[in-house]
């Protein structure tokens, strides 16, 4: 600590002449630019030349939204040191800091102050996040419902969710997930930890439901590329079929859910377009196969010839050593 205050006294001295008022101005100057750091500097500097705790107050203050949690530690830890006292700011900080650290003892302590004085949702998400990574789960829900109850957030009621399945509590954290959905729907990774937790106990149905709405909300080809896989699982291949028909899929995919759904004319006529587009002969072959199995009447001897003829030229390409088969 001495060495950091010698380096402000240098920096003081690289300013000229000292002037409080001139140093609390231009402190307040960068705070209003957001330029935290510098106005930390001079608030140090401040203290340094008037010995004035709030100047250091602010300059720990500042120090917290700098991301460097031990440094500001140090700093909060030689505040008390020098006679000032640890108020609800103080303590906020003391807090930021020892969460960020992963001292999670202190953080709780800090917490319950906290919260004797100034509760909110945001102390109770703290409350419950804390006690549950003791394994505390009955009054980490307690604070966590309460903050849920106050701000519907996904984050919070994921957190009750995990703890839930934690305890083995399968259908209550079931029913608390389908209620905040149909209540509030669900965005970003909050619809891929539903997703996952319906996976987790085998319902396929409400996954199927997450990426249609999903889908239908934002309709990319990553969006759309979950729902044909989903739509395949259950052996739904003419709604895969009509959501893969929209996209510029590699044409295997829907080669692949044409057949699936025994759609044999259609998968032919795909197949004669990827054959038509990279000239693979094994596309040529397939065309066949299923144009074959297309067919009506199987005994029609003008197109079985048509289409034995073509087979015997695709496999005869598949030999072909400089064919990318």
């Amino acid at each position: 600590m001495r060495i950091i205050m010698a380096l402000f006294c240098f920096i003081c001295l690289s300013y000229g002449a000292f002037n409080e008022d001139d140093y609390l101005f231009e402190a307040l100057d960068y705070e209003a630019q957001n330029q935290f750091e510098k106005a930390r500097d001079l608030y140090l500097v401040l203290y340094e030349e008037t010995k004035k705790l709030e100047y250091f107050k602010e300059a720990i203050v500042l120090s917290s939204s700098l991301n460097n949690p031990s440094a500001t530690l140090d700093f909060a830890n030689e505040y008390i040191a020098q006679g000032g006292e640890k108020d609800l700011t103080l303590r906020k900080v003391f807090l930021d800091c020892y969460l960020k650290l992963g001292l999670s003892e202190r953080a709780l302590e800090e917490a319950k102050s906290i919260a004797k004085s100034e509760p909110s949702p945001i102390l109770d998400d703290i409350l419950g996040s804390l006690l549950a990574s003791r394994g505390e789960y009955k009054e980490a829900l307690k604070y966590l419902n309460r903050a849920y109850n106050a701000t519907k957030n996904p984050d919070i009621v994921q957190k009750i969710i995990v703890i839930e399945i934690a305890q083995s509590h399968e259908k209550e954290a079931l029913r608390i997930l389908n209620s905040h959905i149909e209540s509030y729907g669900c965005t970003g990774s909050f619809c891929k930890f539903s997703i996952d937790v319906y996976a987790r106990f085998a319902k396929v149905d409400k996954i199927e439901q997450f990426f249609e709405h999903i889908f239908n909300e934002n309709p990319t080809i990553e969006n759309a590329r979950n729902l044909i896989l989903i739509y395949a699982y259950q052996q739904k291949f003419k709604q895969a079929s009509n959501i893969a028909a929209q996209f510029p899929f590699k044409g295997q995919i829907l080669l692949d859910l044409y057949v699936a759904q025994k759609d044999y004319l259609n998968a032919s006529l795909q197949a004669k377009y990827l054959y038509e587009e990279n000239q693979n002969p094994y596309y040529l072959a397939l065309e066949q196969i299923y144009a074959f199995e297309s067919l009506e009447n199987k005994h029609n001897m003008t197109k079985i010839h048509s289409i034995a003829e073509k087979l015997k030229t695709a496999l005869n390409l598949m030999q072909t050593p400089d064919k990318d088969t």
